[in-house]
């Protein structure tokens, strides 16, 4: 199964014997979580993104290349703001918590019967780049086998979606056997 965060809209979708089982699309991402960080602290939504794309690991700091001098100044403008990181990390995970739940429930209130147990979730798009490095842990009720993080780009996605196509397509058989000149003739006007 996959979970694509995207900018304001995130969609589940699992699959089942290669085949799409089942596809939940709800009006939330990444934006969304921009702008509660925005609200909370009372900040602009520039500098809410600001914070929220330097979020990492650290549960005490926030993890910056010592080299970068823009890094540094983010930082130190984020730190004079007194934001908890507590109340930061907070406001993250409920939100993308909120996202991993809704769809999600909508699939277990249809599929009564099926389970997670077995599916491997995979964490797409670009509002999961959050939680590739991150120092909280998503509530997993589903009990997913695993919850991996997939960072991709366009050129990975068109690339398996050739792959996909060149493995699944039978490509149609062109007839080889030579016709004669009435047979020709006769194949033109019966199509």
């Amino acid at each position: 199964s996959f979970l694509d965060i995207g900018l304001k809209r995130s969609t589940f979708i699992l699959y089942e014997d290669y085949k799409a089982k089942f596809i939940q699309s709800i009006p939330i991402g990444g934006y969304h979580i921009t702008n509660d960080i925005s609200k909370i602290f009372k900040i602009s939504l520039d500098e809410a993104e600001n914070i929220k794309k330097i979020f990492n690991k650290s549960e005490t700091e926030f993890s910056y290349n010592k080299n970068s001098n823009l890094n540094k100044l983010n930082i130190e403008k984020f730190l004079n703001k007194k934001i908890s990181i507590e109340l930061l990390k907070k406001v993250i995970l409920y939100r993308v918590q909120e996202i991993v739940d809704l769809p999600i429930d909508k699939f277990s209130e249809e599929y009564c019967s099926s389970n997670l147990h077995d599916t491997n979730l995979f964490l797409i798009g670009g509002g999961s780049l959050l939680l590739n490095n991150n120092s909280f842990y998503l509530r997993d009720k589903y009990k997913f086998k695993s919850i991996n993080f997939y960072e991709e780009g366009d050129v990975e996605i068109c690339k398996s979606a050739l792959i996909y196509h060149l493995n699944h397509v039978e490509v149609p058989k062109i007839n080889t056997k030579k016709q004669g000149l009435f047979e020709k003739f006769f194949n033109i006007f019966s199509k």
